[in-house]
């Protein structure tokens, strides 16, 4: 694959891929959502950061990422069942597509 994602199963220091249960990858997205979120609400206070806070962001989005890694390695890994539910007619779009 040609893409800017690092490969997670290797460098990811929280979870090894391949023990992690399905509560697990949940738990790695929520909490990655959670980080996005306190990053976010950061930039846009109305304070500026300073060069310390600044890298605290960059840090805290860096280990946001690195949890994403499970979650987008257990989409990569199911990608044939994600297929085959595109097909089905309970996963449509709301504009009839069978489109995720």
């Amino acid at each position: 694959r040609d893409h800017a994602m690092p490969n997670f199963t290797e460098r990811n220091r929280f979870l090894p891929s391949d023990q992690i249960s399905a509560r697990d990858v949940i738990q790695c997205g929520y909490d990655a959502a959670s980080l996005i979120d306190v990053c976010a609400a950061l930039c846009r206070s109305e304070e500026k950061l300073d060069a310390r806070s600044a890298g605290a962001v960059a840090s805290c989005l860096e280990i946001a990422w690195e949890l994403m890694g499970p979650v987008l390695a257990t989409v990569e890994q199911n990608q044939p069942a994600i297929d085959d539910e595109r097909a089905s007619p309970g996963c449509r779009s709301p504009g009839g597509r069978a489109d995720i």
